[in-house]
């Protein structure tokens, strides 16, 4: 059975962006979104992966998988 992972994306959007209305309205986030941005979806993505038909790239990783690392390190 495949995964509705472009249905899981939407939904992680959508909370995200609720969430983060609801920070910038309370004045948390300024100066910080892009970079939770890029962790939250980076380790997002590398949870949702495995659940995706993509190929192994390297140490049983998919290229995808070592894209959403770079975004966490990028965020961090």
């Amino acid at each position: 059975m495949r995964h509705p992972a472009a249905l899981y994306d939407l939904i992680f959007h959508l909370l995200l962006g609720l969430v983060f209305v609801a920070l910038l309205r309370r004045g948390a986030l300024r100066g910080r979104l892009f970079a939770i941005h890029l962790v939250a979806y980076g380790t997002f993505r590398f949870l949702l992966e495995p659940l995706r038909d993509t190929p192994v790239f390297a140490f049983s990783l998919s290229a995808y998988q070592f894209i959403a690392l770079a975004l966490v390190a990028c965020g961090i």
